[in-house]
């Protein structure tokens, strides 16, 4: 009662999709395009349109024409793993200018106004590809075995700030001219892409990349469980914005008892956090590091460590799905991907037996201690 499912107004949304590279409304595209997106020729003109507004939240069954808010639904898909990111954009620390960012397993990643006067949408962002999804739901006709999955990755936030270059979430409580916002989202089970979308104008979002899994520079990202991991870094002799993930999750550990190795997910990537360029990568054989012991998927985040305050990371660790707990030192003289970092294992924590099948789906968490007798480590 009072949230926003309960209180949105299907007249009020912009659904916004991706399209050539750039993100159009959902209800700009012509009929055809629709129906092409939707993946069911069957379609009539009519249904395509029905779904359309069913999709923006009408409830197509009960519906009196009348566009209000009455015709709503009242419903949204399932925020299953994605967890709600704030940003605030300014305003005073009573009244903050704020925005939610979630996505939902019915395929959308919503920017929601924080007024409790009109708790709408800034717009709603579903990937092309899932809108095939919404006639499964719209008819409620997927078993409960086979779910359809959709936006239900971690979302993680670049916000600049001018004042200082470096990473912050609104240092200053403001997002002002020159600085920017950016969200990047991931799949989960939904799929094996990344989407990162410039929402500083949040009634003009702009897509800034998007990144296939199993093709061209990514061919070992499976399903997009971890969070990008905005960061600064050295990167041939300059200071670079990068945005590091790793490999994903290789369905095939759903049926696996004991510890078998995968064929997709074993990587860790770091990318121009603006363009999505691959700049390095690392994984067991055809990488810039290759890491034998780099065995199975990794779904979890990375850690990363600026050990000395200069705003610059100097470490990361990763864990996998078979167990394994791998290090990551960079080289801060590095002149290229070959030479930009070192590292490997450092912990085997599962066996081969059934019993001993530990597998890590959370990030490590790192501490730093000092000890008075052996120095700092």
């Amino acid at each position: 009662m009072g949230g926003f499912a309960n209180r949105f107004d299907p007249a009020e949304r912009k659904i916004i999709t991706n399209r050539s590279g750039s993100l159009v409304q959902l209800q700009d595209l012509t009929t055809s395009q629709q129906k092409s997106y939707y993946g069911d020729s069957s379609l009539s003109n009519g249904d395509v349109e029905k779904l359309t507004k069913w999709v923006y939240g009408y409830d197509v069954d009960d519906y009196d024409g009348d566009g209000s808010s009455t015709d709503s639904r009242k419903s949204i898909g399932d925020p299953l793993h994605s967890e709600p990111l704030i940003i605030t954009y300014g305003g005073t620390d009573s009244a903050p200018d704020a925005s939610i960012f979630f996505g939902t397993n019915e395929g959308f990643l919503h920017a929601l106004k924080t007024d409790t006067d009109n708790p709408t949408e800034h717009f709603a962002f579903i990937p092309n590809q899932l809108l095939a999804n919404q006639d499964d739901y719209y008819s409620n006709r997927a078993a409960a075995v086979s779910k359809p999955y959709g936006m239900d990755g971690l979302i993680s936030a670049w916000v600049y700030d001018k004042n200082d270059d470096s990473l912050v979430l609104n240092a200053n409580g403001s997002v002002q001219t020159g600085e920017h916002v950016y969200i990047y989202a991931g799949m989960r089970r939904g799929g094996d892409r990344y989407y990162a979308l410039d929402a500083t104008n949040r009634s003009n979002p702009e897509l800034l990349f998007e990144i296939e899994g199993g093709s061209g520079d990514f061919t070992k990202l499976g399903q997009t469980w971890s969070k990008m991991t905005i960061a600064k870094v050295k990167w041939n002799g300059e200071s670079r914005f990068v945005a590091f993930f790793t490999g994903g999750y290789d369905q095939d550990q759903d049926n696996n008892s004991v510890r078998t190795d995968d064929d997709i997910g074993n990587a860790i990537y770091m990318v121009d956090a603006r363009t999505g360029e691959r700049l390095w990568w690392t994984s067991n054989t055809g990488a810039d590091l290759n890491i034998t012991d780099m065995k199975n998927s990794i779904p979890a985040s990375i850690s990363a460590i600026d050990i000395n305050g200069d705003n610059h990371i100097d470490y990361f660790f990763a864990a996998d799905t078979g167990g394994r707990v791998f290090r990551f030192d960079i080289d801060q003289d590095n002149f290229n991907a070959s030479s930009f970092a070192t590292g490997g294992m450092i912990a085997l924590l599962a066996g081969t037996t059934a019993d001993s099948n530990r597998r890590f789906y959370n990030k490590p968490d790192v501490s730093i201690i000092k000890d008075k007798d052996a120095g700092d480590h």
